[in-house]
Order: C-alpha cells, then structure tokens, then sequence
C-alpha cells in the first residue's frame, strides 16, 4: 500500500509510543465492527502529534483489511470549511473518496459532481441520490450540511460496511456557523450522528478550550456524545527513543533524560532539537 500521498514514509518511520491510544482507537474501530458505535475527541497541545495519530491508525486499518468490514476516512476540516455549499459537495467527495479507493487514487477527481459521477463512484447509488438532493437544495444551506452529514451512513449501509470517520480540526465545522442560514452546525452534526448506526467519529482539534467547551460542556449539543482521549506529552523512554530515530544513533540515557528536560517531552520540541543537533554533526564532520 502506497501511503506517501497522506502519510510521507518519513513521517511514518518517526512515529514513537502512543500504545495506550492507538489500543483505545482499535477498540472503538472493533466495537464500531460489531455494530455497536463509540465516539473518540483527541484532546493535547498543539503539535503534540493528534494528526500522526489519526494517519497511523489509518495507515493500520488499511493495511489489516483493505475494503474490509471498517473502512477508514480521514478529512481535514480545516481545508474544507469555506461555503455551506463547497463544505457539502467537497465532504461527500472525501468520504467517497477514502471509502472506495483507500487513499490510492486521484483525490481531486472526487471534489466535483462531474468528476465523482465519471470516476469509481459511478456505479454507487446513494452518491448519484445525495447530489440530486444537493442540487434541488441550493437555495437551503442548512439542509445542504444536513444532506452531507447523513451521507456517510447511506454510503455505509450501500456497501454493507462501517465507516470510522477520523476528522481533524474538528472545531473548524463551527464556521459554517457565520452563515446566518445555517447558524448551529454542531446541531446538525449531533443530529445526523444521533441517526447512524453504521459510522464512528474521531474528532481531533488543536484549539483545546473549543474541543473541551464542545464535548464536555452541558451546554453543548456534544455533551456525552465523545469520550475524551489525552495526546499527552512523551515520558523520558519515547523521548530517547524519538531522538534515536531523527539522529539515527544511538542517544545515552543520561542524555535522553536532559533532553527530556529540556522540551517538557514535547515530541514537536524534541524533533526540534535533536534535528538541529543532527545539524551541527553534520557541519562539523564536514569541517
């Protein structure tokens, strides 16, 4: 499986420790499979490394059952939240996309009516069905979001399958908010996720504050509808470990524990550092 377009073999070969919440993500996709849905919120610092974990675990599930009975989707709202109505069109491209092809093909091809409906979603059904309905509701962007929202689970219940849909920024979904015709995005979400059975949610952001306010507080449309997942900062052995693998070397222990000192066991601060380190060895052997 060729992963670089999503997940660069660098990134990959970096990635270090989060066992604990890479076994909490297989037993939501496994309790997903068996038809009974748990929704994860990723919380942590900026940088701190919720989106390599979201493409891991991806780049896992696809290599254990490609078009298997869990069929991952990675989407990265802050790229797509612009209009109502390209956030509609763009998200039922993206699911398509991810669902049908793996991450594999020409991600662009699944962005427009025109290039969904000639490509490999062709033959799918309830594709053809949500752009008729898209179209029909051009002059209601509330029901344009809706419409897109519930996609998900027509798609899944075409195919007999189940979709772990893993969104990133997350919080971005609320500036479809700043359209007066659609005003409570979260509303919409919590109402197409409350009406599928078929589809599991990891929502990952990095404005901490919102992400809590948004599953946490009781005012919140989200209120106990995700259970809360900390991406925390490295102990001292995964911050050795990750130093290793930038310097390609060997690190002593009591410089990994220095280092740990240093950057907190921030992994963004620890890549920082010993890139530079790796930096200043490579100029002097030169000298």
């Amino acid at each position: 499986m060729n992963t670089a377009s999503f997940y660069p073999p660098h990134l990959r070969t970096l990635f270090t420790n989060r066992a604990r919440e890479l076994v909490l993500l297989e037993q939501a996709t496994l309790s997903l499979a068996a038809g009974r849905p748990r929704h994860l919120a990723l919380f942590g610092l900026r940088r701190i490394g919720k989106t390599l974990l979201l493409l891991e675990h991806l780049t896992r599930l696809l290599g254990q059952a490609p078009g298997g009975a869990v069929r991952p989707v990675y989407i990265d709202l802050e790229e797509l939240v612009t209009s109502p109505e390209l956030f509609s069109r763009r998200y039922v491209g993206l699911v398509t996309y991810w669902v049908l092809t793996g991450g594999q093909g020409v991600r662009d091809l699944f962005l427009t009516p025109n290039g969904l409906l000639s490509g490999p979603a062709a033959g799918v059904r309830c594709v053809a069905q949500t752009l008729a309905a898209l179209d029909r509701a051009h002059d209601e962007t509330s029901l344009q979001v809706s419409i897109a929202l519930d996609f998900p689970e027509k798609l899944a219940t075409e195919l007999d399958c189940a979709l772990l849909l893993l969104l990133d920024e997350f919080t971005e979904l609320a500036v479809l908010g700043n359209y007066p015709a659609v005003r409570r995005p979260m509303q919409l979400f919590r109402a197409a996720l409350q009406r599928q059975g078929r589809v599991g949610y990891v929502i990952a952001a990095s404005a901490i504050s919102a992400m809590q306010n948004l599953v946490q507080d009781g005012q919140s449309p989200l209120f106990l509808q995700f259970e809360a997942l900390e991406v925390a900062r490295f102990p001292v052995d995964a911050t050795q470990t990750l130093a290793e693998r930038v310097l390609d070397a060997t690190v002593p222990v009591a410089a990994g524990r220095r280092l740990h000192e240093l950057t907190g066991g921030h992994p963004f601060y620890i890549h920082a550092v010993t890139t530079q380190l790796h930096g200043l060895v490579d100029d002097a052997t030169t000298l």
